[in-house]
């Protein structure tokens, strides 16, 4: 009731605060997107001029071949221009592509103290190179925390992995793996770049892209958070205490999901979410898109929308109340009314839908 009641108060203002938001939020993706189209300029056109800094390159190798057979429990790579594939085996192995490099633009790396540190040539070398001029390839043991960050290629993890905690980047390139088990947190995130990842176990799961859309199918976790500022979330098959998704502009998708708790927004985009069980709480929040949402069996559904329409199909028992500025109600269900309410079925679960100017429909 805490939504209806502030959206009485506010009166039309609240509409005005959303449009100026959505505006702001638009702008703010306009900017990114050029900024970021720039940025992938430089790296794929011609050659990119690189500079590269760390500390020192005491105590490392030089060269194109990883080998060793220290035990590790952690891995970082540090790379700039050029994919990078991980793979799972026994012991320590990898190599970068490009056998003509000069030494200075050879990759350094080191095992000290149980950790893999892998760097993308020596410290304050300055240089151009073309994006197909140093790919990298590793395969690292299983059950070790792992760090990878590139800033102009894909990150792609090709067989399963079991890891402690997992950490992806790239600035300007996908993020890609098909299997983690994780008994901590799996970060993956792209700048300029899709993240597609499936059959992911953790602890936490965070997916983020700036400018690209996020893809996930197949999904436990404690918590699960999606997000893109332009581009599409879609999740498939989630198992999760919490699942947050948000989207400023694109479209949300999340179909079978069984969570205790489910939190979306968007705001220029259409929220579709189906075949949802196991919840106590849903709220969602749509500016400017229309909502369409499956429930099953959930206590609590709190819908906030703007001048989008809202759909909901109801495979349980549900009290509804609701409120629209403009828009029209309707509903092709049973139902009665009690106390200002319309109950579906049983009435043992409840629904909220507030609009400014959007159609509700319930099935």
């Amino acid at each position: 009731m805490r939504i209806f009641a502030e959206y009485l108060v506010r009166g039309d203002k609240n509409m005005s605060k959303k449009i100026c938001s959505i505006i702001g939020k638009l702008f703010a993706v306009i900017v990114i997107a050029v900024i970021v189209t720039a940025a992938a300029g430089c790296y794929f056109y011609d050659k990119s001029l690189v500079t590269y800094e760390y500390y020192s390159e005491e105590g490392y190798e030089i060269g194109g071949v990883i080998t060793s057979s220290e035990k590790i429990i952690e891995a970082e790579i540090d790379w700039r221009v050029g994919d990078i594939q991980i793979k799972c085996g026994d012991k320590i192995d990898g190599f970068e592509s490009g056998e003509k490099l000069e030494s200075d633009k050879r990759m350094r790396w080191k095992v000290n103290d149980g950790k893999l540190t892998v760097r993308f040539w020596r410290p304050s070398y300055v240089a151009r190179i073309e994006h197909s001029d140093k790919d990298l390839t590793v395969t690292l043991p299983q059950g070790i925390d792992l760090k990878v960050s590139c800033v102009a290629g894909t990150v792609k993890i090709d067989d399963d992995i079991q890891a402690g905690n997992i950490n992806l980047e790239s600035t300007s390139g996908s993020v890609k793996c098909d299997s983690i088990f994780s008994t901590g947190r799996v970060s993956l995130k792209s700048t300029s770049g899709s993240v597609n990842a499936e059959n992911i176990t953790a602890k936490i799961i965070k997916l983020k892209s700036t400018s690209g859309s996020v893809k996930c199918g197949n999904v436990k976790a404690e918590s699960v958070d999606a997000r893109s500022t332009s581009g599409s979330v879609r999740l498939d098959n989630i198992a999760a205490d919490e699942v947050k998704l948000d989207c400023t502009s694109g479209n949300i998708v999340c179909k079978k999901v069984e969570a205790k708790e489910i939190l979306a927004q968007n705001t220029s985009g259409r929220i579709t979410i189906d075949e949802v069980s196991g919840c106590t709480q849903v709220e969602i929040d749509a500016t400017s898109g229309d909502v369409e949402i499956g429930l099953n069996e959930c206590a609590s559904v709190i819908i906030a929308a703007g001048s989008g329409d809202v759909t909901v199909t109801l495979r349980s028992g549900y009290t509804v109340y609701y409120h629209t500025s403009s828009g029209e109600f309707s509903t092709t269900a049973q139902f009665t009314d009690k106390d200002g309410r319309k109950v579906f079925g049983d009435g043992k679960n409840s629904l909220e839908i507030e609009t400014s100017s959007g159609n509700i429909e319930i099935r």
